[in-house]
């Protein structure tokens, strides 16, 4: 977008509002107070981006809404619009007029990628609590996505217009992580890691289940293995709000090599995953690999909300986890 506003233009700024389609969603509808600051740092392509890293933001929240809807279901109406769901967030309008106002005087700064992020470096946004002590929702966006932008609805010398900010394939972003988990029972699996023998978990941007499987290696190394099944039960169902990701992936702990994907995603009537680690295990037999340790990811690990919650060997439910395998000794 390369904006076009005289200098000799009157401008009126009605509103200066945020939209953010859903990408995914981990939890309830509900109404969420949302901060947006503008960075103080350069982001480049070339930047190294983690997800445990505090960004120099500078101090004014542009936000002047109490709290946003988070609702991922169905759709979002603006206008004689009806659009995809989104999270819609009204900024200062006086921070609208100082976009414009920078347009008129220095339309250079809006010329390119590299010449806008010299003017505007970018945008830390953040959920930080939920009205009326509710659940919440964690929503994940596609900040690329034509309804994603920064609008300004206002009106240039009586006639009614709107300029947009928005994100392109180029745009570096990432997602900032922080989790407290203090007096969980997830605390306390990792104190006493025994207690995973119940029920163990995994949560995405951090913490990846943990699957042991020593006896492997009691198979004949000179065995052809036909199938290796790995069964994952899990405690939620697949119509929960907290419902359990698409699809988990399973990676050696130490090399952190994937072996393995469910495919089919989350297995009703298992309850669950299943993964096929026939090669995996073969390798194991002839020497290739040496871990027998597994680490268990859901889906969306560096960008969403997901968390599994899944059944231990001991578990008082139907279902337990297991791995089956087939194979024929020579």
């Amino acid at each position: 977008l390369t904006p076009n506003i005289p200098s000799s233009s009157v401008i009126e700024i009605d509103s200066f509002v945020l939209s953010l389609e859903f990408n995914s969603a981990y939890g309830e509808i509900s109404r969420q107070k949302v901060e947006v600051y503008e960075l103080d740092e350069a982001i480049t392509q070339d930047s190294s981006l983690f997800s445990t890293q505090d960004f120099q933001k500078k101090s004014l929240n542009w936000v002047t809404d109490n709290y946003s809807k988070f609702d991922n279901i169905g759709n979002t109406v603006v206008g004689t619009d009806t659009l995809r769901a989104q999270v819609r967030v009204r900024l200062n309008v006086t921070k609208a007029a100082e976009i414009i106002e920078r347009v008129k005087t220095n339309p250079a700064d809006f010329t390119s990628n590299t010449a806008f992020l010299e003017y505007l470096k970018g945008f830390y946004i953040t959920a930080t609590e939920v009205e009326g002590g509710a659940t919440g929702m964690i929503g994940s966006f596609n900040l690329v996505d034509q309804d994603s932008k920064f609008r300004i609805y206002f009106k240039r010398d009586g006639e009614v217009q709107t300029m947009d900010l928005v994100a392109s394939a180029s745009t570096k972003s990432c997602v900032r992580y922080s989790h407290n988990i203090a007096g969980t029972a997830l605390e306390a699996q990792l104190n006493n890691p025994d207690l995973g023998m119940e029920k163990f978990y995994a949560k995405a941007g951090k913490y990846r289940a943990v699957v042991e499987m020593p006896t492997i290696l009691d198979i004949p190394k000179n065995a052809i293995v036909h199938s290796a099944l790995l069964y994952l039960p899990v405690e939620a169902n697949g119509i929960s709000v907290f419902a359990p990701s698409g699809v988990v992936s399973a990676m050696t702990k130490n090399k952190r090599q994937v072996l393995a994907y469910s495919s089919t995603g989350y297995e009703s009537y298992i309850k669950g995953y299943l993964m096929d680690l026939k090669l995996y295990v073969q390798s194991l037999l002839t020497g290739i690999s040496t871990e027998t340790t597994l680490l268990i990811s859901p889906d969306g690990f560096a960008n969403t909300g997901n968390r599994l919650i899944f059944n231990g060997p001991n578990t008082t439910n139907k279902l337990r986890p297991k791995l089956v395998i087939t194979y024929t000794e020579f």
